[in-house]
């Protein structure tokens, strides 16, 4: 009898929290919000409580020895935002990189039906045993398999959907090999200090074009496509976490014991999600981001509890902030190292002329070329662009442009 309450209780948490993300708009297709409704979540999470499995909020299920999160469940908006990306549909072969609990995948398998197939893979050997035993007990559809996700699963492919759920630095040549050529990939990319869940399809076999680009944190991948992030410890509650392709002054590190600089710029939110196209337009622009992470410290300007985006420059450093007021929040940026007033003046001027870009209409695409082993970038179209719009990987050139929609 507990059990059947206990269930009864989750089913409704369960509907509570689909019809949350239903009238928010985050849930794109009939087919997801019946998944979403279907798929019992607090069974891939026991050990925590019903509000905590059906809050809109990642669970974090295995921690490293340094008590960062080494896999997760995701949170219910993003799981909704990447399946939309996806555009499954019934009789699709999926193949998932990162099963962690196995809930996405439950999910997956829901929408392509028994016509379809998924086959999800996990690098964690205990994580990997703990969906497979799940899964075997609610949904036997799925297949799981032990192993690096960078290599993807060739005996099932191709595939008419990829969809990487960890966070992957590069595009694996595995996972452009066994995409079908009408297929579609979603993976969450490391972009030069920001994170990007980026939907793309196939321009031709060297040639991927973006679909759609989102917001997005996921744990880093483990296995061969890992990647390592560096900090620069600036004060003892402030750090500068950056990718290991950006350069690092030496003079940077005292950066903070310079007068700052803040300049607010006259762009306003105005209730509009549009900060991770603005990030995105000052990694084009400037190339060198880093996130500020501040733990309790007092600096000139607001820092976000997720850190903020901040543009390096020689021994200088300017970070986006942003003020409430009537017309939604305004954004700023602080500086701080002895060009802090240039430096927030320049970053200023960027956003600025991404607000004028954004109201004409112009939106980011992103254009991924895969690199041949002799390091040579190969595809259809093919000129480099200039270096602020261009990041270089082991396996793919990503070229991220700004292009006027088009109407229709």
């Amino acid at each position: 009898m507990t059990r059947v309450r206990n269930e009864h209780r989750a089913a409704r948490r369960r509907a509570a929290l689909v019809d949350h993300l239903v009238t928010t708009g985050t849930v794109g297709s009939a087919a997801i919000e019946a998944a979403l409704r279907a798929v019992p979540r607090h069974r891939f999470i026991p050990e925590v409580s019903l509000r905590e499995a059906y809050a809109d909020e990642a669970v974090v299920i295995k921690r490293g020895a340094d008590g960062l999160a080494m896999s997760s469940l995701s949170q219910p908006t993003m799981v909704a935002i990447m399946l939309d990306q996806l555009d499954v549909h019934p009789g699709h072969r999926v193949l998932e990189i990162g099963a962690g609990t196995g809930y996405n995948a439950a999910l997956l398998a829901h929408i392509v039906g028994d016509s379809g197939q998924v086959t999800t893979i996990e690098f964690d050997p205990g994580v990997a045993d703990r969906a497979r035993l799940t899964l075997a007990a609610l949904d036997p559809r799925v297949h799981v398999v032990t192993g690096d996700g960078e290599v993807g699963f060739p005996d099932q492919g191709p595939f008419d959907r990829i969809i990487v759920t960890v966070g992957a630095w590069d595009i694996a040549p595995a996972w452009w090999d066994q995409l079908r050529a009408d297929g579609l990939l979603v993976a969450p990319l490391r972009l030069g200090g920001l994170q990007r869940s980026i939907g793309f399809r196939p321009v031709d076999s060297r040639h991927w074009r973006s679909t759609s680009i989102e917001s997005c944190g996921f744990v880093p991948m483990q296995g061969a496509g890992a990647f390592e992030a560096r900090t620069l410890r600036l004060a003892r509650d402030v750090a500068l976490h950056v990718d290991d392709q950006v350069a690092i002054a030496p003079g940077l590190s005292e950066a903070l014991s310079f007068r700052p600089a803040v300049e607010w710029t006259g762009v306003h939110s105005g209730g509009r999600d549009v900060y991770g196209d603005l990030e995105l337009w000052l990694l084009t622009a400037v190339h060198a981001l880093g996130r500020l992470g501040v733990n309790g410290a007092d600096l000139v300007a607001p820092v976000p509890i997720w850190g903020a985006v901040t543009v390096i420059a020689g021994e200088s450093l300017a970070y986006l902030t942003r003020r409430p007021d009537r017309a939604g929040a305004e954004f700023g940026v602080a500086a701080y190292g002895p060009a802090a007033a240039d430096l927030a003046l320049g970053v200023a001027a960027e956003v600025q002329a991404f607000a004028t870009a954004t109201r004409a209409g112009v939106r980011p695409l992103i254009d991924a070329h895969r690199i041949d082993p002799a390091g040579t970038p190969t595809g259809s179209e093919g000129t480099p662009m200039d270096s602020g719009g261009t990041l270089a990987k082991r396996h793919t050139r990503l070229d991220i442009e700004w292009m006027r929609a088009q109407p229709g």
